[in-house]
């Protein structure tokens, strides 16, 4: 894992560095210590989720599932809503706050909803997926 050895809230500071670059791809936009990012397939949350330290993993957004829930429900077709905190700030984290999963996936539907703490508070239909976000 790349970073100082100085520890912030979710990690060794500096570990979100390669895992921007891991998503260059997939930045909509910088603004104020956040980057966010187009929605991540799960094979590339796979490789995200191999640099994150214990405690990033443990985290959620609100009432969602931890990171380390969404990296064990994900499969093929499924994706991710997510943002990072960068090194700017002292919580630097990724954070997944959603998942695009299709219509069809009723028994991973069931799951993302019992790894919650609360119900999403965003429910809504894109063409085939069925999209979930926690604020």
């Amino acid at each position: 894992m790349v970073g100082s050895e100085e520890e912030g809230l979710y990690g060794p500071r500096g570990f979100t560095k390669p895992i921007l670059r891991l998503l260059r791809p997939y930045i909509k936009f910088r603004e104020e210590g956040e980057v966010r990012l187009k929605e991540i397939p799960w094979e590339v949350l796979k490789r995200v989720g191999k640099l994150l330290p214990p405690k990033n993993l443990e985290y959620r957004c609100g009432g969602a599932p931890k990171v380390s829930d969404f990296l064990k429900m994900g499969r093929e077709g499924v994706k991710y809503m997510c943002y990072v905190v960068t090194s700017d700030r002292p919580d630097e984290k990724f954070v997944v706050y959603g998942i695009l999963l299709p219509r069809e996936e009723k028994k991973l539907l069931a799951e993302v909803k019992s790894k919650a703490l609360s119900p999403p508070t965003h429910v809504s239909e894109l063409g085939e997926l069925l999209v979930l976000g926690w604020s």
